[in-house]
């Protein structure tokens, strides 16, 4: 999923002008990670804020590993609610995926907008609410059905708007 590849790799240069997002490790604390990827989960990998340059928006990482699952976890921030809106489409998450079996469905209650997705591999819930998108993926080898973790994802996706 290049959104996991987004996770591990280097944040953009630049100059900031945009507001600074909420801290990912702060949005989705370590207990909250620990009931999704399991124990023995390392400390969390943190990143940013930095430009994101696909996005436009200010980005913030973090990313909890378990012994066979991990957590990432992106909050970006964008100028404004609109601009956060223009950019959080069906078409974005299913880009962000990058797999030909995703399946992305829009998903009522959580934040302005949210959209669920999955793959063989994984699943991501990605959520709007003014203008901070919140992302949290899971995935890994001990990956079952995206029906497994679904209900769990959700909760910890709902608990993370709710802190932006």
């Amino acid at each position: 999923m290049r959104l996991m590849a987004l996770v591990v790799t280097a944040a953009g240069f630049g100059v900031t002008t945009l507001p600074q997002p909420p801290d990912a490790c702060r949005i989705i604390p370590l207990a909250e990670a620990t009931t999704l990827v399991g124990t023995g989960v390392a400390a969390p990998m943190s990143e940013g804020p930095a430009p994101d340059e696909d996005t436009g928006a200010q980005r913030s990482t973090c990313v909890y590993q378990g012994a066979q699952l991990m957590l990432a976890v992106i909050v970006l921030e964008y100028p404004t609610a609109e601009a956060a809106e223009a950019s959080v489409t069906k078409e974005m998450v299913t880009d962000e995926l990058e797999d030909e079996s995703a399946t992305i469905e829009q998903e009522a209650g959580i934040g302005d907008r949210a959209y669920w997705g999955t793959t063989d591999h994984g699943a991501i819930y990605v959520v709007r609410r003014g203008p901070h998108v919140l992302a949290v993926a899971l995935g890994g080898q001990a990956f079952t059905t995206a029906a497994d973790y679904r209900a769990a994802l959700r909760k910890t996706a709902q608990a993370g708007t709710a802190r932006l």
